[in-house]
């Protein structure tokens, strides 16, 4: 990407020149191809100072006999040297333009002692040359001035037109997400944006580099500092940002007012019974509260997370971020990049390191990182909250999450052969699989004992460490204790934890022939889940490879569907085994919130969990002596201090490293990955505090509206509305995939008449519609509310997909596969659901789930139903059995 004069710092002294716009090009074919897009620049000389003029026709034109009377064209800088051709123009002569005066961002004196690089050159040197600073006390606000009063550097979209036109050649018809079009528009409105730039975009990609490269130099908010600490040979090289700024622009956010929570809250369950959901209904928010100088001071419960990121496919090249968010922001909200910020990039140790010696960088570095924190925590500091009200805020942490090795470097734990592995509580390695029994929790007083002792610390499992967490205020109390704040992560110690050590020796103890078997009812699953929102994997090695090489999300969807898939394959040992787990991780991690009562079942179904593991699978190597399966002892423990394990889940923060690290990493070169991702992240801050300026902007909302409907692609005829016209003994359906369904739905067309003329349906003429949203979850109990689809339609992505919804009919509820959504022409407010109803027939024996079956046809219309559609009450994951193929199972574990 090629900069403009007046973005850069300092430009090129062997570079071609525009002397209309100022624009420096590397080669003479982009200058020619820049003069073909701009019919104002043609012919206009460039402009150079006259020094540069007398220097480049001695030195750097060289052999080609140049004189200071001509004006040649200054040295090209190539990939092979420099190119000393003068500029010819369209007859071949040479440009005899008198040298103008320079301009504030071109300083003679600067270029004295400059050279082009080769041979024949006064001073010449490597192949970029000398460079030309700007002014010394040219300021950005200066630089953003005169670039204002420049005309041709803002951008000229007078018209919503213009936009359109240009977002249509620009995007090759196509619309823009809704991010894209934020992203773009903000860009446009910099001070320092070069609307000539435009012409040589081809897609994002260039936008984003275009914002990386050039916008990214002007917003310095990042600093570098070398760290050394005992044990190491040379210091290494921390970059890191003010976190207190981060926590500035993350508490008084408006984007963030949505759900933002000042002060602990408890709520109750009918039953006057204390619910334990969301950060602010938990205990530690409660006691922090309690522990502030007035009942007005605010708690900033903050929340850090940090893992090594590998960057690329080989594992060279990798990263470690640092991130904060906030929970007074609502978990729904975390998600978007202005309730989270990257405020580190952590060095990376040799891996010849003692882990001592790597722990004490790590705390060294986030002693550096969080120091204007720490002392905030003690004094607080004054932050206008996202209303406009300026609060007393203390920032406290609330929750440090990552994976196990992490939370050791945190809490300055070992992680390997010593006698206490947990970096929660002090149990002995040999007891990790007694979840009934409970330990002492680690302190700060104990920790700072062990280390006047190596023996001591040594069988504490403790490394000779200061720990930067005991300068927090309020590190002494119980509720503030800080090796509490490594919560334990549902992510890494269930979902791709006990899940794989439980699934790996599932496979180890079955032949070859199941576990082809598995694959097989795998395929036939993948294609039926999609009508209940279930997206497995892709069937073929899940099994055979024992979950090696997936997600964590992949492994949540594998889990619902596992019951199903074993079923008469397996002994019925290993059934209730998987039916124990999903028990417990459905009771534990998938309600909205918990009670005292509830949380005492979940301790109960740890414990069985634990015991028919180690009855099933008594061949466990390590004897289910595991740090993973001794971690969900404290769940309990953390929905009561701190909520639902959502609520501090890593799922988040990892998510972002695809926007934070990864992405910035391909517009890099490979070599100079920290400065990239920095410069697209001083970019991003700089773009989320502009939105709020052009929120009245008419223009900009109107603009960004039209980017996003540009080139939007028609739905497809699966998904568009249908016209179905009924008739006596006549049916007729106007559309393809319809016609091409199987004889299922078009035996079913023939007790829609009947079916709809008890619902009271008269018209003949029916809009069919092939989807429904539900809304699901209890905003009055702190539940998010979100929908779920009801689809109906013969081709969802090529295929057909019909879900399963429970709904009210007859008085009661009914259990149905959808054939239809519609609504009669006349009264389009009023829609129906035609239902295939299923009936009970009976209780599972291996599993206990319900069994169900469709009537026959001869049985019909009493097997059919039209409901309306405020009767439709949420969606139903039905498997069809592979024991009995005519029969149903529903399934009780989907999350």
């Amino acid at each position: 990407m090629f900069f403009s004069a007046f973005f850069l710092p300092f430009i090129a002294a062997g570079v071609v020149a525009c002397g209309k716009c100022r624009k420096s090009f590397d080669t003479t074919t982009a200058m020619r191809a820049h003069f073909d897009r701009n019919n104002a620049c043609i012919h206009t000389p460039a402009q150079w100072p006259p020094r540069e003029v007398q220097r480049l026709s001695h030195s750097a034109v060289g052999g080609v006999g140049g004189h200071v009377g001509l004006r040649h064209a200054p040295a090209t800088v190539g990939s092979r040297g420099v190119d000393r051709r003068p500029r010819l123009e369209d007859n071949g002569a040479v440009p005899c333009n008198p040298p103008t005066v320079p301009t504030a961002f071109e300083q003679p004196d600067a270029l004295h002692d400059s050279g082009g690089g080769g041979s024949g050159g006064e001073g010449s040197g490597g192949a970029g040359g000398a460079r030309v600073a700007p002014p010394l006390n040219t300021t950005y606000a200066e630089v953003a001035s005169d670039v204002a009063d420049e005309a041709s550097a803002l951008p000229a979209f007078d018209t919503r037109r213009e936009v359109f036109n240009f977002l249509k050649e620009f995007r090759n018809g196509v619309g823009m997400t809704q991010a894209e079009a934020k992203r773009f528009f903000r860009l446009i409105n910099h001070p320092l944006f070069d609307k000539a730039e435009i012409s040589q975009w081809k897609g994002m990609r260039d936008v984003e580099r275009y914002a990386c490269e050039v916008l990214g130099k002007h917003h310095g908010t990042w600093r570098k500092e070398r760290v050394f600490v005992e044990g190491m040979t040379e210091a290494v090289e921390l970059e890191y940002c003010d976190t207190l700024e981060a926590l500035k622009d993350m508490f008084g956010n408006p984007q963030n007012s949505g759900g933002f929570k000042l002060h602990p809250e408890t709520a109750y369950t009918e039953g006057s019974k204390r619910i334990f959901g969301r950060p602010e209904t938990g205990m530690w928010w409660e006691a922090a509260q309690a522990a502030l100088p007035s009942r007005d001071d605010v708690v900033a419960a903050l929340i850090a997370s940090s893992d090594v990121t590998h960057l690329s496919h080989n594992g060279r090249q990798k990263v470690w971020p640092l991130q904060i968010s906030l929970a007074n922001i609502p978990r729904e909200a975390r998600w978007k990049m202005s309730a989270r910020a990257m405020v580190a990039l952590l060095p990376l140790p040799d891996t010849d390191l003692p882990s001592e010696v790597k722990t004490r960088l790590f705390h060294a570095c986030l002693d550096i990182v969080f120091a204007p924190l720490v002392k905030a925590s003690k004094s607080s500091i004054a932050i206008t909250d996202p209303f406009g009200v300026t609060q007393r805020v203390f920032p406290l942490m609330y929750a440090y999450v990552g994976d196990y090795p992490e939370t050791c470097r945190v809490t300055g734990t070992m992680q390997h052969g010593c006698k206490m592995p947990c970096s929660l509580c002090q149990v002995p390695a040999e007891l990790l699989d007694c979840l009934d029994r409970k330990f002492p929790w680690r302190t700060m007083f104990e920790q700072q004992q062990a280390l006047a002792s190596k023996e001591r610390a040594r069988n504490m499992g403790t490394h000779n460490v200061e720990n930067v967490f005991w300068k927090w205020n309020h590190a002494k109390t119980e509720w503030g204790n800080p090796y509490q704040i490594v919560v334990p992560d549902v992510l890494h110690a269930v979902d791709i934890g006990i899940w794989k050590h439980i699934l790996h020796q599932l496979v180890a103890s079955c032949g070859a022939s199941v576990l082809v078997e598995f694959d097989r009812r795998h395929e036939v699953l993948y294609k039926e889940a999609r009508a209940a929102g279930l997206k497995l994997p892709k069937p073929g090695k899940y099994f055979q490879t024992a979950g090696c090489g997936y997600s964590a999300s992949e492994h949540r969807a594998m889990m619902q569907v596992t019951l199903f898939i074993l079923h008469g394959k397996v002994l019925d040992t290993v059934l209730d085994l998987v039916q124990s787990f999903l028990s417990w991780y459905t009771l534990c991690f998938r309600r909205p919130h918990h009670t005292r009562e509830t949380l005492k079942d979940v301790v109960i179904r740890s414990q069985n969990l634990i015991a028919m593991c180690k009855r099933v699978f008594a061949f466990q190597k390590s004897h289910w002596k595991l740090v993973k399966m001794h971690l969900i002892s404290h769940f309990p423990w953390a929905i009561m201090s701190r909520g639902i394990p959502e609520e501090y889940s890593t799922n988040t923060y990892e998510h972002s490293h695809t926007s934070l690290v990864k992405r910035p990493y391909r517009l890099s070169n490979r070599r100079q990955i920290n400065s990239t991702i920095i410069a697209v992240d001083e970019v991003r801050r700089w773009m989320r505090a502009l939105p709020s300026a052009l929120q009245d902007d008419t223009k900009y909302l109107s603009a960004m509206k039209l980017a996003m409907e540009t080139g939007r692609r028609t739905l497809t005829k699966a998904s568009s509305a249908m016209v179905l016209e009924l008739a006596a003994g006549h049916k007729r359906v106007v559309d393809d995939p319809w016609e091409k369904y199987n004889q299922e739905l078009e035996g079913a067309m023939s007790f829609l008449p009947a079916a709809a003329a008890v619902a009271g349906v008269e018209a003949q003429c029916l809009q069919v519609h092939s989807a429904l949203a539900i809304p699901a979850g209890d905003p009055h109990l702190g539940e998010p509310v979100e929908n779920e689809w009801a689809r109906a339609t013969p081709s969802f992505h090529g295929k057909p997909c019909f879900s399963h919804v429970w709904a009210e009919h007859g008085g009661g509820p009914v259990l149905g596969k959808v054939l239809l959504f519609f609504h009669a022409s006349g009264a389009p407010h009023a829609g129906y659901a035609f239902m295939r109803l299923l009936q009970v027939s009976g209780t599972d024996d291996c599993t206990g789930l319900d069994r169900f079956s469709f009537s026959a046809d001869g049985a019909a219309p009493a097997g059919f139903a039209v409901v309306p559609l405020g009767n439709v009450k949420r969606v139903a994951h039905v498997v069809r059995s592979f024991k009995e193929p005519s029969e149903w199972l529903l399934n009780a574990y989907v999350f």
